[in-house]
């Protein structure tokens, strides 16, 4: 029997230039992603992932995506 993590138990910390971060479960990783808003809340700088980058699931066809950037996940997601 394959263990499959709960999804909810994911989180995704992301960060500006500044320090200012966020942790946020996926439903809301993927809302921001969708919005386009990729800009930081306090100061206005950008926004990114604090691992450097991620990997994403296709929850359609199970592919797996690693992405770098919001941006790139947001035309990552468009294109799929």
């Amino acid at each position: 029997m394959n263990y499959q993590p709960d999804i909810s138990e994911r989180t995704y910390l992301i960060e500006c230039v500044n320090g200012h971060s966020r942790e946020l479960c996926p439903t809301l990783l993927e809302s921001l992603i969708e919005e386009g808003d990729h800009q930081c809340a306090e100061c206005g700088e950008t926004v990114n992932f604090t691992s450097g980058s991620i990997d994403l699931e296709c929850h359609v066809c199970s592919d797996v995506m690693n992405v770098s950037r919001l941006e790139e996940a947001a035309h990552t997601l468009d294109s799929k």
